[in-house]
């Protein structure tokens, strides 16, 4: 509990100039992710996401006889401006990014329903006020990350509690820390190193797991039986597995020393824009002179906390540029071979999120697992510095590595949040083979199922009879319970791969895992790099081949009410089946009189009453087909209903 009205924050008061209490011993006691062991507000796992978070309140120190108390619980706008010279010193660096201010994290606010938390909801109001009894019986509310303001320090957003209203007598406060991963190129300087003295204790003092056993769980894991990568044959657990791969990684980072790193994330490398600070030498390192045709050890700033950096596999890192990159580091979109996967028009061709569901078995649907293992991965780890360990079974001995696969990770979330896969059906996930692994009967290799237990968590391994279910020598042990109370695993698991799909915890907060993306909103229907309205897209379910129907789009706030005045664009994208070819007059789909089909936008400028309306009109005479219109403005974008075209 926070009884006091000045927090000391890095040497800094943040909790200054604001109203004294007047009832002396009066106090609201906040407790974040529920109560501790006995009660004890236990603060070492005050820690936010995009997605909800059970608080609790209570009232104590009030006059005898005194009625319920009226808390109104706000941000306290000293997050705001916290002054960046407080922060920790970061390595010299060129093109530095560390501003005289920048403002902490924020939350918002959400009662708690008497009938259980609702699926796909978070938390999107700015204060909220309950009533605590005068007993000290505790309250319970939600908070969430509030999207776009995620803290830079640890413990840098601050809950402010006033009696009745934000001119009451302040009665408490309490500190967390909205914690998310970042793109690695825009860190602050504190933050990258931070990022890089976590990592170097990692690799140097972690007793229970470090560094370089983790490293070797990667490199083992294509021994045997590999569900973790396709190899010569498609393997749907590829994204899953290093979810939890990346998952360990990162809780290891943050419980090192008794939490002295609880505020690292793992960043991501967005390789669809130029990283030219990732490239430096006070950050992953720069490349050595002339090492354009001959990996070379790269190159670390002396303060590096990464200098000196031994491989678990022996020597020092090695990379190499290539002549397919500039000095940037940015992709070239190589014949299509490595282009942007996630783009602010977030269905201009090529993206991923023109996949429509997970795995290839759904008939005339675009998948997403494959392509983006063997187009996107694959070439990230060869084509931008081929040669070193990053191209070898000893990837993950590199620094570099746990950023690559973040930015592989941040873009299936990327792809779940667009297209609504956070479930357990065909969509959400490969299930041709089966949800389970069934001996005699199942073709894939055993983990590679939704509810396949993963290696090494799983403690199986080595030779089997059974070819499918050969593993590679078990390695450390089950995964670690939870440092934080209600996300998952409330134990040490064996996780499967479906524990691993709602991230979020969409559908039960408890089994979320605890970590989000900066630029990938709880908000379904945000592209990434959005600013602008949202959409709400309604199309009929069906219609008849040459008939018209309408597809109408409202402009609407984060809460649902409808906006005036936007601009955008309509788009109609085919899912399933075959548009005919009858004659180029009278063949596809037509929005008010121009063909559309995945590769023309209709652009539009709403009525003052916010809502747009398109004609639509079908011609085939052949397979049915099946698409979905979609809304686009700045990035974000709404999406209808499935419309069937019946002949």
């Amino acid at each position: 509990m926070c009884r006091f009205f000045f927090v000391a924050w890095m040497g800094v008061s943040i909790g200054m100039m604001v109203p004294t209490a007047v009832f002396g011993d009066v106090q609201v006691e906040i407790h974040v992710n529920g109560r501790g062991p006995g009660g004890v507000n236990d603060v070492t796992d005050d820690y936010v996401t995009w997605n909800t978070t059970l608080c609790e309140a209570r009232v104590t120190g009030l006059p005898a006889g005194s009625g319920p108390f009226s808390a109104y619980i706000i941000n306290d706008p000293a997050v705001d401006q916290i002054v960046a010279a407080s922060l920790p010193t970061a390595i010299p660096a060129q093109g530095a990014n560390n501003p005289a201010r920048y403002a902490g994290g924020r939350v918002c606010f959400a009662e708690e329903p008497a009938s259980g938390w609702p699926i796909n909801t978070t938390a999107t109001i700015e204060s909220i006020t309950l009533t605590l009894p005068a007993n000290g019986d505790f309250v319970k509310f939600r908070i969430a990350g509030q999207f776009g303001r995620p803290s830079y320090n640890d413990k840098d957003a601050k809950l402010r509690v006033h009696q009745n209203d934000s001119n009451g007598a302040v009665v408490g406060t309490h500190s967390l820390m909205v914690r998310v991963r970042k793109n690695a190129n825009r860190l602050h300087d504190f933050e990258v190193k931070r990022f890089l003295d976590a990592m170097r204790e990692y690799k140097d003092v972690m007793a229970s797991r470090s560094f370089d056993e983790n490293a070797n769980i990667h490199k083992r894991s294509f021994d045997g039986g590999d569900e973790a990568h396709s190899g010569g044959s498609y393997q749907p657990s590829f994204l899953s597995w290093h979810r939890a791969f990346l998952l360990q990684i990162e809780r290891d980072l943050q419980t090192i020393n008794n939490g002295e790193f609880r505020a690292v994330t793992l960043p991501y490398w967005n390789w669809d824009e130029a990283t030219p600070r990732i490239w430096a030498d006070w950050f992953l390192g720069a490349p050595a002179a002339h090492n354009v045709f001959s990996a070379r050890p790269i190159l670390f700033h002396p303060d590096n906390p990464l200098d000196g950096w031994i491989a678990p596999s022996g020597g020092q890192i090695v990379r190499r540029v290539t002549r397919i990159f500039d000095v940037n580091r940015r992709p070239p979109g190589n014949g299509g071979v490595f282009v942007p996967a996630l783009k602010p028009d977030p269905l201009a061709s090529p993206s991923i999120l023109l996949s429509v569901v997970y795995g290839s078995n759904a008939a005339g649907a675009l998948d997403l697992a494959g392509p983006l293992e063997g187009s996107v991965h694959n070439p990230a780890h060869s084509l931008n510095c081929a040669g070193g360990q990053i191209q070898s079974g000893d990837s993950a001995d590199d620094p570099l590595f746990y950023l690559l696969h973040c930015q592989i990770d941040r873009e299936w979330a990327a792809w779940q949040n667009f297209r609504n896969r956070f479930g357990k059906s065909a969509d959400d996930y490969e299930m041709g083979d089966g949800a389970s692994y069934v001996q005699g009967t199942s073709t894939s290799q055993y983990g590679s199922h939704l509810e396949d237990e993963l290696w090494p968590w799983d403690q199986t391994g080595g030779a089997n009879a059974d070819p499918l279910k050969t593993r590679p020598t078990p390695l450390g042990g089950q995964f670690a319970t939870s440092p934080i109370r209600n996300i998952w695993p409330p134990a040490q698991a064996k996780p499967k791969n479906e524990d691993m799909i709602d991230y979020e915890g969409r559908a039960n907060p408890a089994l979320s895992l605890g970590f989000c993306y900066d630029d990938v909103p709880f908000q379904r229907g945000v592209a990434l790099g959005a600013t602008g309205p949202l959409f709400r897209v309604r199309a009929g379910a069906t219609q008849t081949v040459g008939n018209g129907f309408n597809v109408t789009v409202e402009s609407i706030d984060a809460s649902g009410n409808i906006q005036t005045g936007f601009v955008g664009r309509v788009r109609l994208v085919q899912e399933g089946g075959t548009f005919g070819i009858m004659s180029p007059a009278n063949a596809g789909v037509f929005i008010n009189g121009t063909a559309s089909i995945d590769d023309d936008f209709h652009d539009f400028v709403s009525a003052d009453a916010g809502v747009h309306e398109f004609s639509v009109v079908a011609h085939t005479t052949e397979l049915i087909p099946r698409f979905k219109a979609f809304a686009l403005s700045g990035g974000l974008q709404g999406e209808s209903n499935a419309i069937t075209v019946n002949p």
